[in-house]
């Protein structure tokens, strides 16, 4: 796109450092690109061809950060006696809760991956585990009672079905059988009576007393028969019934009993949980940075905090990446995937090299320097290389290296000039002083890109012409004067 004017402007608002050749200020007859000038008019630059090789650095403050950043919260829950929480798993509150900061690690330590950061008073969490775990006893006590019972309800069941009953009835079969036999037999010595009676072998009295025998033996096969009857219509469902009553009763007593002591088991877990949290400990190597409550007091010991309060900032020293501030009159220079060259100013001679990840589409607005100039910086993250840790917070100076324009020509910024809205070059020719426009482009505080409007090794004046000089007038002849002596 081309260059829009006014340019002075736009390329002083931001320092820029040229690279690859290109950097240093100009000084007339100090490059090879340009002489003295000539009498009566300003210094004369060569335009010469960019290598496509170039870059320009876009110089930038940064600060250096932490790629990756691990939230450390307060984990423990405020549980009561009995083990349940007086807030919702996911509760965020901020009533005071009983749960007291005794130790902190100091702010700034370097720790190692496992170290105590801070510690939670625990003393209650130790009351209530040991209360939880007589609860516990208890209910496994109750959960073995309750297996004894289930068992004891199958067997009885198992027992009257397989044993009892069949025994039972095989009992009153046989009473039934014997009956029948009896009166059967009672039947056949009534009949050999009654056929001897005539011949007067027995008496009348006595056929009479068989007569009462008999009847009394088919009275004990009607009772016989009932008792199978009932046995088996009543009596026989209802001990099945009662005894499957007691034997779902006691499964049910076995659940309940487990489920109270899986209950009480998870109290327990929770409650040792919860003495474990109150030692928080590093997940990984890095440098404490401490939070601040919502109401701004720091973290300090004797601080009540509650569960997902934010306690620690641990950042990742493996993975420093920079973040660098970048002047709105620059930013649309800046892409993803760009070079960068970095120098931390508490390394003095140190330069890591990085790279261009995000550049953000919206102005930093919290920028207090932007506020107070009105001149929005956006911010840019650069990665650097692996290999060199860094202290969060450090600030550096960012070199972004932007590649020069394709077939782009460089001239000194002092060869531009802005004339009626557009960007014009004074190139001298062998007929004079030519005014040419071209489209220009940014490139460093001293160099500018020349995409259109001049050719290798043509000449630029490194400013406005001067007014044509004006031809000079000499006075005339005078005569000697001949001073005589005697």
């Amino acid at each position: 796109m081309p260059f829009e004017p006014p340019l002075r402007p736009f390329l002083l608002a931001m320092p820029v450092v040229a690279i690859s050749g290109l950097a240093g200020l100009y000084q007339a007859g100090g490059l090879p690109w340009g002489r003295d000038p000539g009498p009566g008019g300003p210094p004369v630059a060569r335009v010469m061809r960019l290598d496509p090789q170039s870059r320009f650095a876009v110089t930038v403050p940064g600060q250096v950060k932490s790629a990756r950043y691990t939230l450390i919260e307060c984990e423990v829950e405020n549980i009561s006696g009995a083990g349940l929480s007086t807030g919702g798993r996911g509760s965020r509150s901020r009533s005071p809760s009983g749960l007291t900061l005794i130790s902190l690690v100091p702010e700034g330590s370097y720790v190692n991956a496992g170290e105590i950061l801070a510690e939670i008073d625990p003393s209650r969490f130790d009351e209530i585990a040991r209360l939880l775990q007589i609860s516990v006893e208890e209910a496994r006590a109750e959960e073995a009672k309750a297996g004894l019972d289930l068992q004891a309800a199958e067997i009885a069941l198992a027992e009257y079905l397989d044993g009892v009953r069949p025994q039972t009835l095989m009992q009153l079969e046989g009473q039934v059988a014997l009956a029948k036999s009896q009166l059967q037999q009672q039947q056949d010595h009534l009949d050999w009576t009654n056929r001897v009676l005539p011949l007067g072998y027995v008496a009348i009295s006595a056929v009479q007393d068989e007569l009462i025998t008999m009847l009394q033996s088919r009275l004990a096969l009607d009772r016989a028969e009932r008792s199978v009857r009932d046995y088996v219509r009543y009596t026989q469902p209802k001990l099945t019934r009662q005894l499957e009553s007691r034997l779902d009763q006691a499964r049910a007593s076995h659940r309940f009993a487990l489920r109270r002591l899986e209950l009480d088991e998870e109290r327990l877990a929770l409650a040792e949980s919860q003495l474990e949290r109150c030692t928080i400990r590093a997940p990984h190597d890095g440098r404490v940075v401490y939070c601040t409550t919502r109401d701004g007091s720091p973290i300090r010991v004797g601080l009540e905090v509650y569960r997902r309060m934010d306690l620690f900032l641990l950042p990742d020293l493996d993975r420093p990446v920079v973040e660098a501030q970048v002047n709105q009159t620059q930013i649309w220079r800046v892409a993803e995937g760009m070079e960068a060259r970095v120098r931390v100013d508490a390394k003095p001679g140190l330069v890591l090299r990085g790279r261009v990840t995000q550049v953000s589409p919206f102005a930093d607005t919290e920028d207090t320097m932007a506020r107070a100039t009105g001149v929005m910086r956006y911010n840019v993250g650069i990665e650097l290389e692996p290999g060199e840790r860094l202290l969060p917070g450090l600030s550096a100076e960012v070199a972004i290296l932007i590649p020069a324009e394709r077939n782009a020509m460089a001239i000194p910024s002092e060869a531009l000039a802005v004339e009626g809205g557009e960007t014009v070059c004074f190139v001298v020719g062998p007929a004079g002083v030519e005014r040419r426009v071209v489209d220009a482009r940014p490139g460093s505080i001293d160099r500018l890109q020349v995409v259109d409007g001049l050719s290798e090794g043509e000449e630029v004046l490194l400013g406005p012409p001067g007014p044509a000089p004006e031809p000079e007038t000499t006075a005339p002849d005078r005569p000697e004067s001949v001073v005589e002596t005697a």
